[in-house]
C-alpha cells in the first residue's frame, strides 16, 4: 500500500530523469504533471522537463535534477559471537538513567537506513512498524550495493533499542519502539526522493514518532532535500544525524566547519550532529568533528550490536553512524522525561547537560553526550503573567513554567513606590520536575500607583529569567467605613468630663473624639490583625478583608 501523503504516485521512480521541484502551493503551476508531490516539504518530483525549464516559473522556489546521495566514507566491521562490552551506555550515563525508570513510554525511533533484518531476534517486539521507500511496499528488507554496509541500518536499530535480555546487547531505550524507514532501492541506490518521501510520511502519518535517526553523510544535497529536513522540525521531530567519517585517519576534510555534510551541517535548530569517540574518550582519528557545526560527541568506536548474517548475528563496529543511536536514544528517554519540551528545547538541553571534556575541546560544540545529566538539567520559563491591578491588599497569581528536572529557585518582585509584597520581595521556590507552579503572592497598595514591575528568577544554576509586568494600585478602603459622617457621640472608653461647664469646649472634646476614634473591626478578623503599619499586611491565619479570603503569604499552586 503506498503512503497516504503521496498525491500523486504510480510506482516508486528516481534517477536522472526525475526533477525535484520545491514549490509554494500544491498543486503548482508546472507545464508538466508532477508525478508526486510532498505536502510538508512542499517538493514535487517531476520527470518530461528538465530544471532549467522549470527555474523562474511562477510558484517555483527552486529545481533540480534527483540524484544519489554521494556517502562519506563507511564504518569498520568485526564479527563476533555477542556483545559483552557495552561500554556505550555507561560512560554516557545511561544506565543511571535507566534507574530512574526511562524508556518504557518513550516515543517511537524513527530509522532511516539501507535495510533492516526485522527477524533479527534482539529486535522481537520492538519494531512499530515501517516501510520501503525505494521499492515501494511494506517490507523495508536488507539491501546490499547501495553504498553502506548491509548490516547497517540493523546495527543501527540494536544500538538504540535492542531487547533487554541474556543474548546479544541491550538498547539505549531497551522497551523502545523503532519505525524503520528504507531509502534505498533494491538496485541499492539510495536517492534523495526517497528521503524526502520517508521524512513527508513521518510528518503527515506518525505523530507518534519524536526522534529521526540519519546516519547518512551526503556532499551534495538539493535544496529539497533542505526542505524535508526543516518539515521535521515544524513536526516537532529532532532529527540526530552522522557527522560523517574520515576514508583515512584525520582526513584533510574532517572539519565540517569548513567543508560541509549534510543533513549534519544544517543549522536547523531541531538538528543534532554527532562525532564520534574511541572508547577512551578520545575523538576517533576516523571521525568529522566542527567546532559550530557538530554539537556532541558520543561513543562510536568498538560498538557490539546486530549483524544480519542471521537472526542471531551480531558485530563490533566503528564509526560515526554507530555514536549517532546512542544519541538518538538519549533523546528519546529526555523526550519520555520531559514531553513537554519541543524539538528545539531538547536540542538545546542536550547541549547544555553535554560535557565539555579536554578530548573534544575544540571539535564539538558543546561536548559528550550525557543521558543522566541530561535528565537533571531545569527548563524554566514564566507563563503568561496577568498584570497587576492592586486595590488595597490583594493577591496576584504568577505562573512558572518547570518544562524539565526539578530546581530549586528564588523569584525577586520588584514594584513601583508604594507597594509591598506580605514576606518580603524575595521567595525562594522549589520547582517541581514538568509541572506548572502558580506563586500566589500577597500585594498591598498604599499608595496611588502607575508603572512597571520586574519579576526576576533565578535558578539554582545561575540561569536569570526576567519579565516586565504593567502595574497600577490605590489604597483600599476599609468596608467597614460607609463614608458617611456619624452624627451619633462616640464613646472613647473614657473618664467622662463632668466638671467642666465650657459647652463648646465639650463639643470640640465630642467631635474630636469622633474623629480618632478607629473604625469597628471588619467581621472575622481579631483584634489587631490590620497593623496599620505601612507595608504590614499583619493577616492572621483565616482573617479576611472586604470579603476576600486572604492566602498564605506565599501559596504555591501546581498544575501539570
Amino acid at each position: 500500500m503506498l503512503p497516504s501523503v503521496m498525491l500523486w504516485m504510480l510506482s516508486a521512480f528516481a534517477g536522472p530523469t526525475t526533477v525535484l521541484v520545491g514549490v509554494d502551493q500544491l498543486p503548482p503551476d508546472l507545464p508538466v504533471a508532477p508525478r508526486a508531490c510532498f505536502a510538508s516539504s512542499m517538493v514535487c518530483l517531476v520527470e518530461g522537463t528538465t530544471p532549467e525549464a522549470l527555474r523562474g516559473l511562477r510558484g517555483v522556489r527552486h529545481a533540480a535534477w534527483d540524484a544519489p546521495m554521494q556517502l562519506a566514507a563507511g564504518p569498520s566491521l568485526t564479527p563476533t559471537s555477542d556483545c559483552p562490552d557495552l561500554h556505550e551506555l555507561q560512560s554516557t550515563g545511561v544506565e543511571a538513567a535507566w534507574l530512574d525508570a526511562y524508556g518504557v513510554a518513550a516515543p517511537v525511533v524513527a530509522v532511516q537506513d539501507a535495510g533492516f533484518l526485522t527477524s533479527h531476534e534482539d529486535l522481537v517486539g520492538r519494531i512499530a512498524g515501517g516501510y520501503d521507500h525505494g521499492d515501494g511496499d511494506a517490507d523495508p528488507e536488507v539491501t546490499s550495493g547501495a553504498g553502506v554496509i548491509e548490516a547497517h541500518g540493523t546495527f543501527i536499530a540494536g544500538v538504540i533499542a535492542a531487547n533487554a535480555d541474556a543474548v546479544g546487547r541491550v538498547g539505549v531505550v531497551p522497551e523502545g519502539q523503532l519505525y524503520l524507514q528504507k531509502i534505498a532501492d533494491s538496485g541499492g541506490a539510495l536517492f534523495f526522493s526517497y528521503a524526502i518521501e520517508a521524512m513527508d510520511d513521518l510528518v503527515l502519518n506518525h505523530p507518534e514518532v519524536g526522534v529521526l535517526n540519519y546516519s547518512i553523510a551526503s556532499t551534495n544535497p538539493p535544496q529539497a532535500f533542505a526542505d524535508a529536513v526543516a518539515a521535521l522540525g515544524n513536526a516537532d521531530i529532532v532529527v540526530v544525524t552522522a557527522a560523517a567519517n574520515c576514508g583515512v585517519p584525520n582526513c584533510f576534510d574532517a572539519d565540517n566547519d569548513a567543508y560541509p555534510v549534510y543533513p549534519s551541517s544544517y543549522t536547523d535548530d531541531h538538528v543534532i550532529s554527532v562525532a564520534s569517540l574511541r572508547p577512551t574518550g578520545a575523538l576517533d582519528p576516523y571521525s568529522h568533528y566542527g567546532a559550530t557545526s557538530v554539537e556532541v560527541a558520543a561513543p562510536g568506536g568498538n560498538v557490539c550490536s546486530l549483524g544480519v548474517g542471521a537472526d542471531d548475528d551480531y558485530l563490533v563496529a566503528s564509526g560515526t553512524s554507530y555514536a549517532t543511536p546512542v544519541v538518538a536514544g538519549v533523546v528519546a528517554l529526555v523526550r519520555e522525561a520531559f514531553p513537554r519540551l519541543t524539538a528545539p528545547e531538547v536540542t538545546e538541553l542536550i547541549c547544555a547537560s553535554a560535557d565539555p571534556t579536554a578530548e573534544v575541546a575544540g571539535k564539538v560544540a558543546c561536548g559528550v553526550a550525557k543521558a543522566d545529566d541530561a535528565l537533571a538539567v531545569p527548563v524554566v520559563r514564566f507563563g503568561e503573567v496577568p498584570p497587576l491591578d492592586a486595590v488595597g491588599v490583594t493577591a496576584w497569581v504568577v505562573p512558572i513554567d518547570s518544562l524539565a528536572a526539578s530546581t530549586d529557585a528564588t523569584l525577586t518582585v520588584s514594584l513601583p513606590k508604594g507597594m509591598t509584597v506580605a514576606g518580603g520581595q524575595v521567595v525562594t521556590l522549589l520547582l517541581p520536575r514538568d509541572a506548572l507552579e502558580e506563586v500566589a503572592l500577597v500585594v498591598e497598595a498604599t499608595a496611588d500607583v502607575s508603572g512597571t514591575g520586574t519579576l526576576t528568577l533565578e535558578l539554582a544554576n545561575g540561569e536569570v529569567h526576567e519579565v516586565s509586568v504593567a502595574v497600577t494600585g490605590a489604597p483600599g478602603v476599609d468596608s467597614a467605613d460607609t463614608g458617611v459622617p456619624s452624627t451619633e457621640t462616640a464613646d472613647t472608653g473614657g473618664p467622662t468630663d463632668t466638671d467642666d461647664t465650657d459647652d463648646t469646649d465639650d463639643t470640640q472634646t465630642t467631635t474630636d473624639t469622633a474623629a480618632t476614634t478607629p473604625d469597628p473591626e471588619p467581621p472575622g478578623t481579631s483584634a489587631g490583625a490590620l497593623s496599620g503599619e505601612k507595608g504590614g499586611c499583619g493577616c492572621q491565619s483565616g482573617g479576611s478583608v472586604g470579603g476576600w479570603m486572604l492566602p498564605a503569604l506565599v501559596a504555591l499552586r501546581r498544575r501539570r
